[in-house]
């Protein structure tokens, strides 16, 4: 299995760890994040580049998070009327999210088409986050939900061809790919996505030092159909007080956890584990068996445009 790397980089307003209390006053309170999530096969394998691009090659996302309970009036009219599942809400917050995947075969070096690889495709989205935290009702257990809506487009559209080939140009000029034109299709897509994790501790004063994070949800949209179930184990010094490092294909978003009352300093690590249950009919999925069905029905040319 080829290794991926990513690379997260968090931009907040307020620069410190965080090991406060879900159940917050105002001096506890998040305020704005922004972070920057980069990930491509290129970092498991940095000081031999060539033909690392493979499957899943590259994905951006930006994400942008507004301060605790600061959103518009018609997103808390939404959190308001959503049911609560058992969650004794705390904060909420609100933000969007904008990002981009690009998918190759294996073999980047030919132009003809590839009918037993992953096609050439992008992903190009804009999207709506709404987290809720609080604790669960008896057991006080931190708890958040993740709700995010997506809207983007596949195919030419996705820019995906001219990202991939114009940064080989510049930077790996023997391996530029030549097989774009048989990438997916143009066509507009749209995710709903939804995931609940769990924050777990023996008791608050180990909560500073290790903690297991559970967590389920999935998505559903005409561009992909899943359920994930999974666990993420931290030990370290000052653990912020969020749900773990979010991929971008993951249900759930980035969420902080940082306030004016936190540790100045904080280090840990991390390891994660996740299973998925994949439904057939996503878009890329589609698309892919009617570019199979004309390499077919058009051998040399690899079918119409």
């Amino acid at each position: 299995m080829r290794k991926f790397g990513r690379i997260v980089i968090f931009c907040v307003g307020v620069a410190f760890l965080n090991c406060a209390s879900l159940l917050a006053t105002e001096d506890e309170k998040q305020g704005p994040i922004f972070v920057v999530t980069e990930e491509n096969d290129l970092f498991s394998n940095p000081f031999t580049a060539d033909h690392t691009d493979r499957h899943y090659t590259q994905g951006l996302k930006l994400t942008y998070l507004g301060g605790d309970d600061e959103m518009p009036g018609w997103a808390g009219k939404v959190a308001d009327a959503l049911p609560t599942w058992g969650i004794d809400v705390s904060t909420r917050d609100f933000g969007y999210a904008f990002g981009q995947n690009i998918y190759t075969p294996e073999n980047l070096l030919t132009s003809e088409s590839i009918t037993n690889d992953r096609p050439y495709g992008g992903w190009l989205y804009f999207g709506a986050i709404l987290l809720r935290q609080g604790v669960t009702g008896n057991a006080q257990i931190p708890v958040m939900e993740n709700f995010e809506v997506d809207l983007g487009m596949t195919g030419k559209a996705s820019l995906a061809e001219a990202a991939q080939e114009n940064f080989h140009r510049w930077f790996m000029p023997s391996d530029i790919p030549e097989g774009w034109h048989n990438q997916l299709a143009n066509e507009p897509g749209l995710l709903l996505k939804y995931q609940r994790p769990w924050r777990l501790s023996v008791n608050e004063g180990t909560a500073r030092y290790v903690d297991f994070i559970p967590h389920t949800g999935g998505e559903v949209g005409n561009v992909e159909i899943f359920g994930n179930l999974g666990a993420t184990l931290r030990v370290g010094y000052n653990l912020p007080q969020d749900f773990g490092v979010q991929i971008n294909d993951s249900p759930g978003s980035a969420n902080g956890g940082m306030t004016p009352r936190s540790p100045p300093f904080g280090a840990h690590l991390f390891g994660s584990v996740d299973g998925w249950v994949r439904g057939p009919q996503s878009l890329p999925r589609r698309q892919l068996v009617s570019k199979q069905r004309e390499r077919r029905a058009h051998p040399v040319g690899g079918g119409p445009d």
